[in-house]
């Protein structure tokens, strides 16, 4: 981060993940991921609730589905159904959620923009996917 600031790229060099990556493992279960997910998500969304109405969180494909899933007061999906669904989101698939009037439930809506589709990428439609 030092590096990218001295070359003038804006980042926030105060910036501290929500886990650190010592409490980090490369085999947790899926429970782990699933919960460590709508975790962190929950607490951007706390943090950033008097900052703004937009926020962009910008992750692998499965987060797509872990955290989401929970948001929408809806419980996560066994494991070999959770791998159905992220096989079948594309690179550069993309959703969105708006809360529900301050209740904390979330549900997915249309995104602002189209998804990307281009050569190898299938079409994308998060509500075939993320809606099951």
């Amino acid at each position: 981060v030092t590096e990218l600031a001295a070359a003038n790229f804006v980042v926030d060099t105060t910036y501290r993940p929500h886990i650190p990556v010592s409490k980090l493992v490369v085999s947790e279960s899926y429970e782990t991921y699933i919960n460590r997910s709508c975790q962190v998500t929950k607490e951007i969304l706390s943090e950033c609730k008097n900052q703004g109405s937009n926020i962009l969180i910008v992750a692998h494909a499965s987060s797509l589905e872990a955290c989401t899933r929970q948001l929408q007061g809806l419980p996560p999906q066994n494991s070999k159904d959770f791998i159905q669904v992220v096989r079948k989101i594309p690179y550069l698939g993309f959703c969105a959620c708006e809360e529900v009037n301050e209740t904390g439930l979330w549900q997915l809506v249309d995104p602002p923009i189209l998804p990307l589709t281009h050569g190898p990428n299938h079409s994308f439609n998060w509500r075939e996917i993320l809606l099951q």
